[in-house]
Parts: C-alpha cells; sequence; structure tokens
C-alpha cells in the first residue's frame, strides 16, 4: 500500500532554499555524477544531516512523516531534475528500514512507478509526501527522498 500526505509550503519552502543553496555554492557536491547514484542528469545533493544548519529544517518533515512509529531521520538528500531527468530503477532495503519521497514541484510529464503485484504510477505534486518501500523510476523536477530508521 502507498500512503499519501501533503506537507506545507513553508516545509517546501524551506528545502527549496537549501537546495539552492548547494546548487550555488557547492556545484561540486553533486552527488549524482557517481555511477553508484541512481539520480540521472540531475544535482543530488549529499546527506544533508551532514550539516547541524539544516537540521533544524529536517525536523520539520517529522509531523508528515507517513509512519505510525517513532522514528529517527537518518539521511536526506534533495535532487533537482534537469531536461529528461529520473531515477534509475532501484529500492532501498539494503540500507534502511523505511523511506518516503516529498516532492518539491509538480511535474507535468513525470511520474513515480511503485512495482507490487500491479505496476502503481504517483503524479510529482508539490508538497505530496508519499511512502513504499520498493519504486522505481522517478521523473519529476525535485524531489527529496529521506532515509528513517527505527528508534528502539
Amino acid at each position: 500500500m502507498i500512503i499519501q500526505n501533503k506537507v506545507s509550503n513553508q516545509v517546501v519552502d524551506n528545502f527549496l532554499f537549501i537546495l539552492e543553496v548547494y546548487k550555488q555554492i557547492r556545484p561540486d557536491f553533486n552527488q549524482a555524477t557517481g555511477k553508484e547514484n541512481c539520480s540521472e542528469n540531475a544535482y543530488q545533493t549529499p546527506n544533508i544531516l551532514d550539516f547541524n544548519v539544516f537540521r533544524d529544517a529536517a525536523q520539520l518533515l517529522i509531523p508528515y512523516i507517513p509512519y505510525d512509529l517513532k522514528l529517527e531521520l537518518f539521511h536526506i538528500h534533495l535532487i533537482s531534475y534537469y531536461n529528461q531527468g529520473h531515477q534509475r530503477a532501484h529500492d532501498h532495503i539494503a540500507t534502511e528500514d523505511f523511506s518516503f519521497i516529498l516532492y518539491l514541484s509538480d511535474s507535468q510529464d513525470g511520474h513515480t512507478c511503485f512495482f507490487k503485484e500491479n505496476t502503481i504510477k504517483i503524479k510529482p505534486e508539490r508538497g505530496k509526501i508519499i511512502k513504499e518501500l520498493i519504486y522505481c523510476s522517478m521523473t519529476c523536477l525535485l524531489a527529496i527522498t529521506c532515509t528513517l530508521l527505527v528508534i528502539l
């Protein structure tokens, strides 16, 4: 099952600001250039939680995270897609307990595919947050993918 929720414009604007800071000040931080990365034709930040200055913005996500467990944000990267940008098929099963996607913009021609019994396509919309452990290709303008660890 895919759970969808909506975050506030303030949360989206905070992450858009962080993404622009990275793109303008540190274009060399683009993680989408490595072969091990699933982002194609995109700018992808490193884990923004490695920098204390961005942790407060990340905490604004907690009320919107669509899980009924006490979780800790472990990894957040922001992705800005260029023309024809997308994610190669992948999942997060080996690296985290849960994950979700937060869209920072609408997409007129993109979608995210989830493979379960049937292929499910989700239309990216600004502020939409979705959760699913296994997903494949994502084509949208801006997105956040986040890693969460269960706190025991």
